[in-house]
């Protein structure tokens, strides 16, 4: 490690001592050189703007074949939602309860993030998109050099972080201070060689990223690692290589990196494909399973705190209220079947009334 010949001052000092009480005995990660970006004002680009009032979820749904699949879903506030099917944009201000067409994106879109009412943005195959009146019109962000964006998190109007490039040869992380117009490049230890990756921050200081090396055979390796300085230093709080036997507290090898979501520096969860959905109480040192998803996994996960929280399972959108244990239907999926949901629903407030959500089960309703 490069010995620093100016002295570090008290809050420099409060950095390091925090991070390096972290569970895992690994190293702290070297102080890499990051660079800022300054961008030119984003190119305004109107996107269509329809506004469809859909009571009945059948006739938004008409005319999308099976391969607009739910692609991503974000929610502010339990009331009030957006989920994107195919290249189009979906608004709900009840639960899901009506939807209504707002919006189509000419990208493919991989991940979605509103932080109010009308501030959200957009990671695509066409870059960073945002918007700023509750998603109707969509303008291009001027990051620099970047083609495909593949997950987006803001905590507030300023601070926000993307992960940009193609996975398994490029991957970056990208974060901004001032709503998008310049950005800066953080170093994660072996992000740029990880063939997938997902990001939770709980703060504009706290965060974590999670990596997965090359995969093989229904496993992959994994490291987690967490920040306190804004992605300046990061600390590697949990490992799983590739070919070490599952501990069964741990991270485990079975399974690809999906999705991460932390509500603080304690609690947080974790979904992988082709395999399980998982929980944590200590920051990320110890996991627990809540459910083994081999068959078809939740994906696009996102809590609210420890006991509510929202994913995509088969083309559904699912809502759970006791921390991941059982989930809630409370959107239809597009295949095999359209279905009204009306017949979902309870009418005093909105909430789910199909059957629970177990793992390795169908979605269905209890009344025949």
């Amino acid at each position: 490690m490069k010995i620093l010949k100016r002295k570090l001052s008290v809050s420099t000092l409060l950095i390091l001592l925090v991070i390096l009480s972290g569970c895992s005995t690994n190293p702290l990660a070297p102080d890499h050189n990051n660079t800022s970006v300054s961008t030119n004002p984003p190119v305004v680009t109107q996107r269509d703007s329809i506004s469809v009032n859909g009571a009945n979820p059948n006739s938004l749904l008409n005319g999308f074949a099976q391969k607009d699949s739910l692609q991503t879903v974000s929610f502010t506030d339990l009331n009030h939602g957006w989920l994107v099917i195919g290249h189009s944009i979906f608004r709900t201000e009840d639960r899901g309860l009506h939807w209504s067409k707002i919006a189509n994106i000419n990208a493919d879109v991989h991940d979605m993030d509103f932080i109010s009412l009308k501030l959200g943005w957009l990671a695509t195959s066409d870059g960073l998109l945002n918007t700023q009146d509750d998603g109707i019109t969509w303008d291009k962000n001027g990051m620099p050099h970047v083609t495909t964006a593949n997950q987006v998190q803001f905590v507030d109007a300023e601070h926000g972080w993307v992960l940009v490039g193609d996975p398994a040869s490029n991957l970056t992380l990208m974060g901004t201070k001032d709503g998008g117009k310049n950005w800066t490049r953080y170093e994660v230890p072996g992000l740029s060689v990880g063939f997938s990756a997902a990001l939770s921050f709980i703060s504009k200081e706290q965060g974590f990223v999670i990596v997965g090396s090359q995969p093989g055979a229904g496993r992959q390796g994994k490291t987690l690692f967490k920040t306190v300085d804004a992605g300046h230093h990061w600390q590697k709080i949990s490992l799983q290589a590739i070919d070490s036997p599952d501990t069964g507290n741990g991270l485990p090898g079975s399974g690809y990196v999906s999705s991460i979501s932390f509500v603080n520096n304690q609690v947080g969860f974790f979904s992988e494909a082709r395999g399980f959905v998982l929980e944590t109480t200590d920051g990320g040192c110890a996991w627990k399973t809540l459910g083994d998803y081999r068959d078809t996994p939740l994906k696009d996960l996102h809590f609210f705190d420890s006991k509510h929280g929202y994913a995509i399972y088969r083309n559904n959108l699912l809502m759970t209220q006791d921390g991941g244990t059982t989930w809630k239907q409370i959107y239809p999926g597009l295949w095999p079947t359209l279905f009204d949901l009306t017949h979902f629903f309870n009418s005093d407030d909105g909430v789910s009334a199909g059957s629970l959500v177990e793992p390795r089960a169908i979605l269905g309703t209890s009344n025949q």
